[in-house]
């Protein structure tokens, strides 16, 4: 069961706390059926998507590249255990996570793992704010990044 609690700035945060409860099975039931739709429904698309992916990974054509992109939530570096001074002097960062896949141009014919290569790109932005612009920037970055490699993909499938 959640339960709320104040951060500094007056938020409000959930927190997930594992609580039991003694009932009968019908009152269990009543209480589930309602959540059962939702969570089916839930499964099912988690499913589809992952079998979609997996599925694109393994047969994208040539001169496709694959962007698997993740704007992160912002983190936040505090001092434990921080003096009450040190309350207002937090440094907050983004993160872009951004997984490039691709065909490798010299592949191993009896390995099927080396065919697709698999890069990993962190950005680090020092500003908390989710910015379409940092965003741009970052595919720009990749982009002479790929460039510069011998690869220039016609499509990219983001």
């Amino acid at each position: 069961m959640p339960w709320k609690q104040r951060t500094r700035v007056g938020k409000s945060l959930k927190k997930l706390t594992l609580v039991y409860k003694k009932t009968t099975s019908d009152e269990f039931v009543d209480y589930l059926k309602p959540k059962l739709q939702n969570f089916a429904r839930h499964n099912f698309v988690s499913r589809w998507q992952d079998r979609q992916f997996k599925s694109s990974i393994k047969y994208f054509p040539a001169k496709i590249v694959i962007y698997v992109v993740d704007f992160a939530k912002n983190y936040t570096f505090e001092t434990q255990n921080e003096v009450q001074s040190m309350h207002w002097h937090s440094y907050h960062i983004s993160i872009l996570v951004h997984i490039t896949y691709q065909h490798n141009p010299q592949p191993d014919p009896y390995n099927e793992e080396s065919w697709v290569l698999i890069e990993y790109h962190f950005y680090i932005f020092g500003n908390w704010k989710h910015d379409s612009e940092f965003v741009q920037h970052c595919f720009k970055l990749h982009w002479e990044h790929m460039v510069a490699n011998g690869y220039a993909p016609k499509w990219h499938w983001v």
